[in-house]
């Protein structure tokens, strides 16, 4: 079954490469995966619409190339493994970039805390989430440092946050407008932006 994955996948891959692009794609981790096992890292999930705050940015902000990993407010790449966490990931980049842009410093926080502490905001750990409801959770509990509550990958029986612990809260967030690049493009100027599809 995996080489007939793979297969396929290498076949979509030649079909990409054989035509021209600004990008290039080749095998990964994954590449031997079924689109089931693929579908199963896509966690987010959009229907808890009361954390949603529609945020309007003015069109006198002005546009200009920005890459907010080369001005330090993103930390790296990391791995969720089998854990459909991907909206924890995208909650806690958005979160340590308003920490940096408040302190200058770039903290690794806790995506496990939103995995394990957020059902409350109508997240369901790896079995996915919406961003909007781990972005409350912060704004209403803060978050901890990842080297006080580890990325185990997986849904854990309660919530196991040390509320003693040093903590990095929001004070507010804001969605933007859906399907409307040039919000999407003022957006980005102001900082790094979560997006889910």
């Amino acid at each position: 079954m995996r080489l007939i994955e793979f297969s396929k996948m290498n076949q979509a891959i030649n079909r990409f490469s054989s035509k021209p692009h600004t990008s290039w794609v080749t095998h990964n981790r994954f590449s031997d995966w079924t689109q089931a096992e693929r579908d199963f890292l896509l966690g987010y999930h959009q229907n808890y619409r009361e954390f949603r705050r529609q945020g309007y940015y003015p069109s006198s902000i002005p546009l200009k190339p920005i890459n907010w990993v080369e001005q330090g407010a993103v930390s790296p790449v990391q791995n969720q493994h089998i854990c459909g966490s991907d909206w924890a990931f995208a909650a806690i980049g958005l979160v340590e970039a308003n920490h940096f842009f408040e302190t200058g410093n770039l903290h690794d926080l806790s995506e496990q805390q939103l995995i394990d502490c957020t059902q409350i905001y109508g997240n369901k750990g790896c079995l996915g989430g919406a961003i909007d409801g781990a972005l409350r959770y912060a704004q209403d509990h803060g978050v901890m440092l990842e080297r006080d509550y580890p990325y185990k990958g997986l849904t854990r029986e309660g919530c196991m946050a040390n509320w003693g612990m040093d903590t990095v809260r929001i004070t507010d967030y804001v969605d933007v407008p859906a399907m409307n690049p040039e919000q999407l493009a003022r957006a980005v100027q102001k900082g790094p932006v979560a997006v889910a599809i």
